[in-house]
């Protein structure tokens, strides 16, 4: 950057001018210029519609291995220095090139919703990673619904609380599982889905 300073002022008319400049220094670094065909080029390889990717706050590690994927993951891992994947915890491939979202779980969402139902401000079931999560939706947009998910009280136990944090995400239509009554109180803190909901949520 300062390299770049010290030539403002000077014959530099375009980016290029700024490049041909830099090159004739005697710095270390390796400049290179990218032309705008080069950049539509690879803006015209994109298809026009992509994958939506889920939970970005959460996701702390992307790898791409394989041209058109990429494998995510809450929790990242370096364990490997070959290969780009491992097994050492939980990921989730997303084909950009078929246009399909795989999860570790043959989970699927079974509730069948009409375009015109309104969730708003309904208790639903969601599936994130195959894992379904009790939520209220906030508001709906097209076929998706933003979702403020409470959190699980203990692993297989139907007890839920709201995190300190609101968990609110986007989810499609499709990630809906059931649609439920509202918790009912268990403790001050904690509620629990009535009998019925708990075994659509488990099931």
């Amino acid at each position: 950057m300062r390299t770049a300073d010290s030539c403002l002022g000077g014959d530099i008319q375009d980016p290029k001018d700024l490049f041909n400049v830099l090159q004739d220094t005697t710095s270390s670094i390796k400049y290179f210029c990218i032309d705008e065909t080069e950049v539509s080029k690879y803006d015209e390889a994109v298809p026009n519609e992509l994958p939506l990717v889920k939970g970005t706050l959460k996701i702390h590690q992307i790898v791409a291995d394989t041209p058109g994927k990429i494998h995510h993951r809450e929790l990242s891992c370096f364990c490997s220095r070959i290969n780009a994947t491992c097994e050492c915890g939980p990921s989730v491939q997303i084909d950009f090139q078929t246009i399909q979202e795989v999860s570790g779980t043959n989970t699927e969402a079974s509730v069948t919703l009409e375009p015109d139902d309104d969730l708003s401000g309904k208790f639903v079931v969601v599936l994130y990673d195959g894992k379904p999560f009790v939520g209220q939706v906030l508001r709906a947009e097209g076929d998706e619904l933003e979702v403020n998910c409470m959190h699980q009280s203990g692993a297989g136990k139907n007890a839920f609380v709201w995190p300190e944090t609101p968990d609110k995400l986007f989810y499609f239509t499709s990630d809906v599982k059931a649609i439920v009554s509202e918790p009912e109180p268990l403790t001050l803190r904690k509620s629990k889905l009535t009998t019925a909901d708990w075994e659509k949520c488990i099931e």
